[in-house]
């Protein structure tokens, strides 16, 4: 299965992430920041981040900019409860594709992947690919 980086400054929303990929079989990896989760990219390369946009120290925006600095492959997930069409056109133009609404009964979720919205597609970031 893939390893998925968990990052936003929500340690509950970080648990229920968890929680659902790890019974899905997926290897769990978090950061509770933007810096922490540029620093645990270079290292542990994930199959797919998932990025929550408002956090308090590097928002999720420069995180996703910075990723795909470091990685233009790279598998981001953006998730935020921000439903306004410029916020929607910033992640965009950082380089993230559209990929619908949120789960029922959470329309007011967007999520954006820069790339593919599947976990185990087969490609993993790291040096040489």
């Amino acid at each position: 299965m893939a390893k998925i980086m968990i990052v936003d400054d929500s340690a509950y929303a970080r648990r229920v992430h968890r929680a659902m990929l790890e019974t899905s079989g997926h290897s769990v990896i978090e950061a509770a920041t933007g810096i922490g989760a540029i620093e645990m990219f270079s290292l542990e390369r994930p199959d797919v981040v998932i990025l929550d946009l408002s956090m308090a120290d590097l928002g999720g925006l420069e995180v996703l900019k910075t990723l795909r600095q470091l990685d233009e492959q790279a598998r981001v997930i953006v998730v935020s409860a921000d439903v306004q069409r410029s916020t929607e056109q910033s992640v965009k133009a950082a380089g993230a594709h559209p990929t619908g609404r949120g789960r029922p009964g959470m329309s007011s979720s967007r999520r954006c992947s820069s790339r593919q919205n599947t976990a185990t597609s087969g490609r993993r970031a790291g040096p040489g690919n």
